[in-house]
């Protein structure tokens, strides 16, 4: 499933323990005593807030309950807990946590999704305790376009566009246009110069369902985020895609005027690139990279496919300030297909042979047909679940920085395994531990707002 851009881009298709929650009222304690002492004469001399009657039980082992009457928000017995504890003969007063399942989904393919839940997988089950999308949040997909699938809710669909200049490569018989649908990338004998034959990838579907595929509904898989929209921008073809055309679909889904196309009126926080062509990142590509940035939008892109080539030389990979991702195989070990070198931030579990990531495709071999499903290996797969982690992230604290995104997924990634081939920092800070990232979120998004303002000169 390779293809090739005839410009600067090289298309990279190789893809193709429960956490305790506080209640919002709570309505008893749980305190012990000493030992000699009389629990009831304890909670007699107790003043409990205004307005609040305490009533002491039975409850397990040593404890006993303090029921509250009328319940008190989380703060309130936290603070009064807290009183309670400081009290003579008492040895401990708390609030008693509450505890929920692991979110697991009803998806009958779910089983296979071993990159969301494996010893070397995103700890997608976990993090979908924490934060599952928020709908305002979009991520685009910069990639061959969009298929309606059964696993895809249309709802999450935006409206995005086609920004594939050449007639001949959109095969879709025309030029730029508001319809970012992909007929198929597929090439015959003489499409494309220089190209074999090849089917259709569906490879912007594929990616789609890593990102969002719907979750929950006893069909298919379930993609990483189960709330948040999607914006496809179709820029690769049957012959690839062009920079210049990647160019304009960049800065207009980050919410930037381009001339002659309507404005964007759903500018995404996320683009994803699952691509990339030959080549040290140009000051071209790096200016259209920065103005992206300026907007606040995270850029993720895939570390590509070349066996194992310094990042250095492929671009938009090589450019600074891109999330740069390689692929391992489900035993933790840098995938053979996947480059790397100090360039690549961190990784995210795609596989190798014989193994790979389930997602949505088609089964038309040129033009659409019916709905499939596909499991395919690359970094193009390992970038779609970095941009997934990076929407929860979003979704959860939406104050973070790109530059704040990128430290928490680095700081909280798993550890490579010994003998993975990820020495001296080639495939990164780690494997992708979208879980622990959630955990850290909100104490970085508080420092940050806690920070004091640069003195201005």
């Amino acid at each position: 499933m390779k293809g090739s851009l005839r410009s600067v881009l090289l298309l990279v298709l190789l893809c193709c323990s429960p956490l305790p929650v506080l209640a919002a009222a709570v309505d008893r304690l749980l305190v012990a005593f000493e030992s000699g002492v009389a629990p009831a004469d304890v909670i007699r001399e107790f003043t409990p807030p205004p307005g609040v009657a305490v009533t002491l039980g039975p409850g397990p082992g040593r404890a006993f309950v303090l029921q509250l009457s009328p319940p008190l928000d989380a703060g309130a017995a936290r603070q009064l807990a807290a009183r309670l504890a400081e009290v003579a003969g008492v040895r401990y007063a708390e609030v008693p946590p509450r505890f929920q399942p692991h979110f697991v989904p009803s998806d009958a393919r779910y089983g296979s999704q071993w990159n969301l839940w494996d010893s070397y997988g995103i700890r997608a089950p976990e993090a979908w305790d924490i934060e599952r999308g928020d709908p305002d949040l979009v991520i685009a997909a910069l990639d061959t376009g969009i298929l309606a699938h059964e696993d895809l809710d249309a709802s999450r669909v935006l409206p995005g566009f086609d920004f594939i200049s050449d007639p001949v490569s959109a095969g879709d018989g025309d030029g730029r246009d508001p319809d970012p649908t992909d007929p198929g990338d597929g090439r015959l004998e003489g499409d494309c110069p220089g190209e074999a034959p090849s089917n259709s990838s569906w490879h912007g579907l594929h990616i789609a369902g890593v990102l969002l595929a719907t979750a929950d509904n006893a069909l298919g898989i379930a993609g990483i985020n189960h709330r948040s929209r999607l914006l496809p921008v179709r820029v690769l073809g049957k012959c690839g895609g062009d920079f210049v055309d990647v160019a304009f679909a960049m800065l207009w889904a980050a919410g930037l005027e381009v001339t002659g196309v309507p404005d964007n009126p759903n500018p995404a926080r996320v683009l994803n690139l699952s691509f990339g062509g030959p080549g040290a990142c140009t000051p071209a590509v790096q200016d259209i990279v920065d103005q992206v940035l300026a907007t606040g939008a995270v850029i993720v892109a895939a570390a590509g496919n070349e066996n194992g080539a310094d990042v250095a030389d492929s671009v938009p990979a090589g450019c600074a300030g891109v999330i740069t991702v390689a692929a391992t195989t489900r035993s933790g070990g840098l995938a053979p297909y996947s480059n790397k070198g100090p360039g690549v931030a961190l990784s995210a579990p795609a596989g190798g042979s014989g193994e790979g990531v389930l997602s949505l495709s088609n089964t038309g071999a040129l033009l659409p047909d019916a709905d499939g499903y596909a499991a395919y290996n690359g970094t193009s797969l390992a970038a779609a679940q970095i941009s997934a982690a990076v929407s929860l992230l979003l979704s959860h604290s939406p104050g973070l920085s790109a530059g704040q995104v990128l430290d928490l997924l680095q700081t909280t990634a798993q550890p490579f395994p010994q003998g993975s081939g990820c020495d001296q920092g080639m495939c990164g800070a780690g494997i992708l531990d979208v879980a622990a990232a959630l955990r850290e979120a909100p104490v970085i998004a508080a420092a940050a707002s806690a920070a004091p303002e640069p003195a201005s000169s």
